[in-house]
């Protein structure tokens, strides 16, 4: 029988790597013990879960934003049809945004920085006035925009996932419906015809900006980025639509929610 024995280099290189191996186990599990945990759709918690965390969510969200000009947090719910408010630690306020008439399987919600904010459910664009005085919110003068009310009409939203407001440019990413609508925020009312965009944007031929499945978009002065959230290497991309009307794509599987950064 032979038998093997270890070497004294050996032996040293064997626990230099016992210890790398516990030293890694150690720092691990104190990892796990003492790093903040977030975690979302239904279940918003900091740190372990204790009495001074914020409570959980509660629900699965869908759409948000931040009110730009007083700092909280805006949710929608599609399960209760509400905009829930919270600040910027995840506790909830207590205050809702709802529509007069109900929304119906709400999706997303965008503020234009001017007072107003905008709301998706599956069929319908809403907006609102906001005031905010003493800690409170107040949304009025609804505006309920049905596309088969348009004049002429432009067919009923199907699931429009995106809103993307650039000065008084304000597009709707309507995703089902693979198309892009641009409306005047200025003159904004519910009988707005707004421009429709679909197909292929750019005029040259070696250039498919075809818009497939939009669903995140976002403006600047430079242009109109479409997120086709499309799972296959033809049509999942990023469309940059130029203010000179030619395209840039970007090709990436199964965009869907993206913002801008201005420095």
């Amino acid at each position: 029988m032979d038998i093997i024995r270890s070497s004294p280099g050996m032996r040293q290189t064997v626990r230099a790597f016992l210890a790398v191996v516990l030293f890694t186990a150690v720092i691990l599990t104190a990892l796990s013990i003492y790093s903040p945990t977030v975690l979302a759709a239904s279940s918003w918690r900091m740190g372990a879960g204790g009495v001074d965390d914020p409570a959980a969510l509660g629900f699965e969200p869908f759409g948000m934003d931040v009110d730009p000009v007083n700092g909280y947090l805006f949710v929608t719910d599609a399960v209760n049809n509400a905009v829930k408010i919270f600040d910027l630690d995840g506790n909830a306020t207590g205050m809702t945004l709802t529509a007069s008439g109900g929304f119906t399987s709400l999706l997303t919600v965008k503020f234009d920085g001017a007072g107003h904010i905008y709301v998706t459910d599956k069929w319908y664009f809403y907006r609102f006035d906001v005031t905010f005085l003493s800690g409170a919110y107040t949304f009025s003068n609804m505006i309920k925009w049905d596309g088969n009310s348009a004049s002429p009409s432009v067919g009923r939203l199907s699931f429009p996932q995106g809103i993307a407001v650039y000065g008084n440019d304000l597009y709707i990413a309507d995703t089902n419906a693979n198309r892009v609508l641009k409306f005047d925020a200025s003159t904004f009312s519910a009988m707005s015809n707004p421009v429709v965009w679909s197909g292929d944007l750019d005029p040259d031929t070696a250039v498919d900006a075809t818009i497939n499945r939009p669903f995140g978009i976002a403006a600047d002065s430079s242009g109109v980025y479409i997120g086709n959230n499309a799972n296959s290497s033809t049509y999942g991309k990023i469309i940059k639509l130029k203010r000179d009307g030619n395209a840039l794509i970007k090709t990436i599987t199964s965009p869907r929610g993206f913002g801008l950064h201005s420095a």
